[in-house]
Parts: C-alpha cells; sequence; structure tokens
C-alpha cells in the first residue's frame, strides 16, 4: 500500500536518507516484501546497492530478521558474500542474531560456514 505509493512516486533510486539508504534499503529494513520486489523487478533497483556503512539490502534484512525478505532477495541473486565496512558478511549477522531460519538460507545459497 503505502510503501509500494511512495516508491512508485520517488522512483527506485530515490533520495537516500542521512545513512545513505536507497528506497531498497529501506523496504529491506521495515519487512516490505512487494515494496523490495517491485523495486528490484519494475524499478530495477540494485540488488547490492551499499550505505554509508557497506551494507547491502541483504545485510538489512538479515539485520533486522526479515526472513520473508531475505528469501526474495536470495531469488534474486543477491550476493551472500557481500562485505560491509566492518567486514561483515549477511551470514555473520544471521549467527550474531541466532537467527536459525537466515542461517540456513544463506548457507544453501553458498555462504562460507564461520568457524
Amino acid at each position: 500500500g503505502r510503501w509500494l505509493r511512495r516508491i512508485k512516486r520517488v522512483g527506485a533510486g530515490g533520495e537516500a536518507v542521512p545513512s545513505g539508504s536507497a528506497p531498497i534499503h529501506m523496504a529491506a529494513q521495515n519487512g516490505h516484501v512487494a515494496a523490495v520486489e517491485f523495486l528490484i523487478d519494475q524499478m530495477h533497483a540494485d540488488v547490492e546497492a551499499k550505505d554509508d556503512e557497506g551494507s547491502t539490502p541483504l545485510h538489512v534484512a538479515v539485520a533486522r530478521g526479515h526472513v520473508d525478505v531475505i528469501a526474495c532477495l536470495l531469488r534474486r541473486a543477491a550476493k551472500v558474500d557481500a562485505v560491509d565496512e566492518h567486514g561483515c558478511q549477511p551470514l555473520h549477522l544471521a549467527a550474531e542474531r541466532n537467527n536459525a531460519a537466515a542461517i540456513k538460507m544463506l548457507l544453501e545459497r553458498g555462504g562460507e560456514e564461520i568457524v
């Protein structure tokens, strides 16, 4: 609803907020699967866009525990080995948060096991 209307008005690139987050980051952060799908499929948003901390939408979705958004991004070829400015991959964030579902999805998509 509201998210899709705003995205259609602003566009995929949109106006980054002070953290450097693009609309795709905001949609991922807030768990809006339909908005993430629309941004990627219709607006051609970059699934690997990085914010000011080097986080991709996948990092953001994992950090917030939005499993449906994680699955959506992985279906659209989000890189599981993307590294942010702190040297963290999405799998590191999933492990820190004990998110078994996210860990399983990331490992199935080729994430390297953390020892």
